[in-house]
Formats: structure tokens, sequence, C-alpha cells
């Protein structure tokens, strides 16, 4: 009897009795707001229902803020970024770029709390020289209000990249946040799929078109499309390397909405870029069967969403729905400025300018943007920022070259990989220097060699002072 009474009080002891409190307590807050909200036929006098959700997980989210930034707030920037044109607020502002501040100024909160930072990796100081390259082109740049504005975004991205490339994260934060891209993905699959069942397409090549929130704005299905290239990647390190069988089928199954979605879009940019990172997997995993077979039923996908073949070889195929035509224009005086470039941001003024001394055999219309990575760095930075951007992209990719494939990382390592190959083929026909997925996707190499090989940079701490170091006394001879 008295072995069974002390079992029982061990068991009693040892039990968490403090985290089951706290949960208990979680899911009882949860379950009111739950009710109340049920009642809550007109919330606030006509306000959006998000509205009283997000105040009943606001005390979740504030804790998350301060404990776990990379799981919330970076988790809902996650989860918005393909939609970022649609969520206009004023100007050149948007909501996502609000939650990317907030998710910038809860990291450093976090590191400030906890006194401590990771020192960058070899590949920022390549993005450090090219923004301020960038910089430096403002001095001559022609267009003083496109310049400037392109300027500061590529400012703020880089910025963002910075304060992920330092953050220390543990292993948990770090799988957490990775583990959400692919969920944050397939939610906006599902969102674009039903837009697109819904009649939500552009009337000349039916392709899914979404309208801003607070505008006439139509979201470029081409950035749309792209959006997805990180999520496949992930995703098929999923199917590759996780060690859960779960895991290995729930990426599975996230794979077929997430090439849905790029194929509803009708972008050949992305879907091009989508098979070179099947292709990437297939090459440099030893899972090149199972790589070939998903590959196969993903393009499987095309008959039910034939309108990407269908652009692919139809009599705008030889010049890129008229790109050609805007990339002749736009450097037409390229002579003029080919060794420093004509300033960042510059290219729809050139264009603007020399649209009336080039023969276009279709006309492209006023003001269009590059749509090329090529010929806007050569245009916007010349020759010699070119160089630079080309360096930049090597360097993210060749980052994470000292994780071995013994390391659990090893399969993040071919992911981001893949990933940054299939952007940078995108890249090619889109304005990729102020787009927030690019940047995500370049900063992801960061956060990952730091979880192999950190570099420590404490904050506020002082080295010890070596102390002198003296000769031991040595004995007078004849003593």
């Amino acid at each position: 009897m008295n072995t069974f009474v002390r079992r029982v009080v061990n068991a009693v002891r040892s039990f968490p009795w403090t985290k089951a409190a706290a949960a208990a307590g979680v899911l009882v807050y949860l379950l009111i707001c739950a009710k109340a909200l049920l009642g809550v036929q007109d919330p606030f006098g006509g306000v959006h229902p998000a509205v009283p959700i997000a105040i009943a997980l606001f005390p979740l989210c504030f804790f998350l803020s301060f404990r776990f930034p990379l799981i919330f707030p970076f988790g809902l920037y996650l989860a918005l970024m393909p939609f970022d044109a649609l969520f206009s607020v004023s100007g050149a502002s948007s909501l996502v770029r609000l939650i990317g501040i907030a998710t910038a100024a809860a990291l450093l909160l976090r590191m400030l709390l906890m006194r401590r930072a990771f020192a960058p990796q070899r590949s920022w100081f390549f993005w450090l020289a090219f923004v301020g390259y960038a910089a430096l082109s403002l001095i001559w740049a022609p267009d003083t209000v496109n310049g400037p504005v392109t300027f500061f975004s590529i400012l703020m991205l880089f910025v963002m990249m910075t304060v992920l490339g330092i953050y220390p994260s543990s292993q948990f934060e770090f799988k957490v946040a990775i583990g959400m891209i692919v969920p944050c993905a397939v939610g906006a699959a599902v969102f674009a799929l039903k837009n697109f069942y819904s009649g939500n397409i552009s009337a000349g090549d039916a392709r899914l078109a979404l309208q801003g929130l607070t505008s006439g704005y139509i979201l470029d299905a081409n950035y749309l499309g792209g959006s997805f290239l990180l999520s496949l990647a992930i995703a098929l390190v999923g199917v590759f390397y996780s060690r859960s069988l779960t895991l290995r089928v729930a990426s599975g199954l996230a794979v077929l909405p997430i090439m849905a979605a790029i194929l509803v879009t009708g972008s050949r940019s992305a879907f091009g870029a989508a098979v070179v990172i099947f292709a990437y997997f297939a090459v440099r995993s030893k899972y090149r069967v199972q790589a070939f077979a998903i590959c196969g039923v993903a393009l499987g996908l095309t008959a039910l969403y034939p309108r990407v073949l269908a652009r692919l070889f139809d009599s705008t195929a030889d010049t890129a729905s008229g790109r050609t035509y805007i990339w002749q224009t736009g450097m037409h005086s390229f002579g003029d400025h080919w060794l420093f470039g004509a300033g960042v941001g510059s290219y729809v003024y050139n264009y603007d300018h020399n649209v009336l001394q080039v023969f276009q055999q279709q006309f492209a219309g006023w003001s269009r943007p590059g749509h090329s990575l090529f010929f806007v760095g050569l245009n916007d930075f010349g020759i010699v920022g070119f160089v630079l951007v080309l360096a930049c992209w090597y360097a993210s990719f060749r980052q994470l070259s000292i994780i071995p494939k013994s390391s659990w990382l090893y399969g993040l390592r071919l992911g981001c990989e893949a990933a940054i190959v299939g952007l940078f083929i995108q890249g090619l026909f889109i304005d990729p220097f102020y787009i927030k997925y690019i940047w995500l996707a370049l900063s992801l190499p960061l956060m990952v060699v730091n979880m192999y090989a950190p570099r420590v940079m404490r904050v506020g701490q002082h080295m010890p002072v070596p102390s002198a170091r003296f000769r031991p006394a040595q004995p007078i001879r004849g003593t």
C-alpha cells in the first residue's frame, strides 16, 4: 500500500501542472471567444468579422511576437505575400509591407532582449554592395520620382533580409517557420483556384485575374505564379527528405494545388521555372525516379488547365507577348550609359523617351516596365552593376555549399538552391528587384547556414582583457 501511494505521489509531482493549466486556460479563452463570436450578427456596426477574431487572438499573437517572432508576425507575412499588390493602403504602401515592418521590429526586439545575434554570412555582403551601388546611382538617375521609390523598396527588402540573416532562431522556431511556407502557399493556391472557378478571369486570354480590395488594380498573373515557386521547392524537400511518413504524404499532396495555381495564372515563366525546380531535384538528389514521377503528375495537370501550353505555342510566343518590343525600345539609348547604367528605376523613363524613335510592329503602350532581370539590370546599373547583380545571385546560390549530405539541412540546401535557380529563370521575364518573395528566397540561405554554422555576435558584452603573463621565477644558482 505504501508503494502504491508513493507511486501516485511521484506521478502527481512529476505531472506538468503549470503547462496543463496554461493550455486549459488558453482553450477556455478560445471557446469563450468562439461562443461570443457566434452570437455577433453585425460586429462593431458593420466592421468585417476579422476584427473581433483578431481581437480574440491578440493575446496569443502578442506572446508569439515577443517569444517566437518567426512564427508570428512572420507567418502572417508569408501567408499574405502572394497577394501583396491587392492589399494597397495608400500610395506605394501595402498591408504586407506594414506587416513586414512589424516583423522586422519584432525580430530586432527579440534580439535586443536576448542580447544575442548572428554575424552576417558571406552572401549578405554582396547584397550590401548592390544596395550601396543602387544608392549611388540615384545621383545620376534621370527619373527623380520613380528612382527614389524603387530604391526605397529595394532598401526595405534588404533590411528584411538583414534582420532574417542575423536573427538567432532556435531549431524549433526555424522548423516551424520553414514548415509554414507550404501550408500558407496551399491556402493561397486554394484561394486562387476558388476565384478561377468563380469566373475571375481576364476576358482576353482566360487567365486568373484578381482585383485589388481597395482599388481597381489587377494582380499580375506572372507575379502570382512566381510566388508559388519557393513553396513548391520546399514541398519537394518535405516529400524527399522528411523523416515522417505523414509529412511526406502531406507534402506530396500539397504539390498538386500549388502546381494547379501556377497553371491557372497562365504564366509561362512560372511554369518553366517550376519544371526547372523539378529537374534540379532530379539531377542533384538521389530521388531521381520519384522526382520525375511527381513532375509527370504535375505536368499531367495541364490537361485540366491547358492555358499555359496554349500560350507557349500561340502567335505571340516569338515576341514573348510584346516583351521584345519593350526591351528593344528601353535599351535604345543603352550606348549612352553602358558602363554605370542610367540609374535605379530609370527603365520606364528611358522607354517613354525612346518609344517614338524605335519602330514597334505592335505598339506596346506607354510607361512599360522592363519585364526582365537582364535588360532592367543593364539599363539601370550598366555593365558594372549588372555583373554585381549576377555575383549576388551566385553568392546566394553557393552560400549553402558548405552543408554536406550527412547534415539534416541538406534537403533544405537543395530546396533553396532549386528555388533560386527557378526564380532566376522567371526573373528573366519579370522585374525581380522589388518583389518580396524573391528577396525571401534569397534570404533563406542565410537562415539555413546560420542553423548549420552560426557565427555568434553577442551584443553589449565585452571580451575579457587577457591578463599579463609572467615568466616563472628561476632559482638563483648557488643557493
